[in-house]
């Protein structure tokens, strides 16, 4: 396999992971057949420590690896308390949104629609909070499947209910009208939804103030609105102020921070200044490896993108070894197949490319 086709190669090979069944995600039978004979306490705390574990590798950003636990616990659930359950129903939601955060939005929607539905007739339209999330939650998954429609009628009507339970201005109506904003922009209405974003910014800003953490977090969606509208020039100093309150609200290490770091770093080199952006890149694997650990999801992510970074300006003989150690470090954390080793490999590939050890490269995948 010649170089020049890795990428499409690792891109197939992303496909195909998202594509594959989940592994390991079938309870096991002595459980089920221990449910059946009424004998509950093994099952039980099976399935709470599979939650448990699959809650904190969400959490952690692993959301592949909690995947399957996820779909053996509700499996569990469902064995033990029926479909209605709120614990049933509760894992059922958890796992239809981590199908969400690994690119499956149409294996979640059913169960979201589902969802909605159990919970409907289990507890009544009074069950207003977790009704309208839920509502919302869904109107996300149709906008990415274009049901446009749909999903912007659903995300309203959510909005609209919100309005109805809670006084002006409050801070569960203007959180549900940033929800809409993401829906109206995933849904083409761009315009509609930046008039949106602005009007509750504006309004968390007015009555909270600038350092409130509502405020800070609807200015990260809006920077990021414009980043995905090509609007970096806009993003790019609503980002770096974000930074700046950050490191002084919440200290570097705060996990706030390195997010905003980040997120800075990585504008910085979308808009051409990979100088200063390897100079953040650098310190937010410093910060990361302190804060995480050399083995935590965020800072295998911020090794590779430090190295990008060193690759970009040249200097691939530095870059090289960091992708090495992403890609050896990924594989054991995250495994062969995952989506992040696979881009991992296929940065260390490019590098050994440009660096002419050709040989090399073309033995990554094999």
């Amino acid at each position: 396999m010649r170089t020049r086709h890795l990428s499409i190669f690792i891109a197939a090979l992303g496909i195909l992971f998202l594509s594959q069944p989940l592994a390991g995600a079938n309870p096991d039978q002595n459980l089920l057949s221990l449910i059946a004979k009424g004998d509950h306490g093994p099952a039980i705390r099976r399935a709470i420590e599979l939650a448990d574990e699959a809650a904190e590798l969400s959490n952690a950003g692993d959301p592949f690896r909690a995947l399957p636990l996820y779909e053996e616990a509700l499996r569990l659930n469902r064995a033990l308390y029926g479909d209605r359950h709120g614990r049933t129903l509760g894992i059922q939601r958890d796992y239809a949104n981590t199908l969400i955060r690994t690119g499956r939005a149409s294996q979640a929607e059913p169960l979201l629609a589902e969802y909605r539905r159990l919970r409907r007739e289990e507890f009544g339209e009074n069950d207003s909070d977790t009704t309208i999330v839920s509502m919302l939650d869904h109107a996300n998954v149709l906008a990415q499947l274009g049901r446009a429609t749909e999903a912007e009628r659903l995300s309203a009507k959510a909005v609209s209910m919100r309005r109805a339970s809670r006084p002006v201005g409050h801070f569960d109506i203007l959180h549900s009208l940033s929800r809409h904003a993401s829906v109206l922009e995933l849904t083409g209405s761009e315009e509609e939804s930046e008039l949106l974003r602005m009007k509750t910014l504006r309004f968390w800003s007015d009555e909270l103030g600038t350092f409130h953490r509502a405020t800070l977090a609807e200015q990260r969606n809006y920077a990021l609105f414009l980043i995905g509208e090509g609007r970096e020039i806009e993003a790019e100093p609503i980002l770096a102020e974000l930074l700046r309150i950050r490191r002084l609200l919440d200290g570097e290490r705060d996990p706030a921070t390195l997010t905003s770091l980040n997120d800075y770093a990585q504008i910085l080199e979308s808009r051409g200044n990979a100088l200063e952006a390897e100079l953040l890149n650098r310190e937010l694997v410093r910060l990361n490896r302190d804060v995480n650990g050399e083995r935590h999801p965020d800072t295998i992510s911020s090794l590779n993108n430090y190295a990008s970074v060193l690759e970009r300006l040249g200097r691939r003989d530095e870059a090289l070894p960091l992708f090495a150690k992403a890609v050896r470090v990924s594989r054991e954390v995250r495994g062969e197949q995952h989506p992040d080793t696979l881009r991992s490999l296929n940065n260390y590939a490019f590098t050994l490319e440009r660096l002419s050890r050709l040989t090399e490269a073309e033995t990554v995948f094999s």
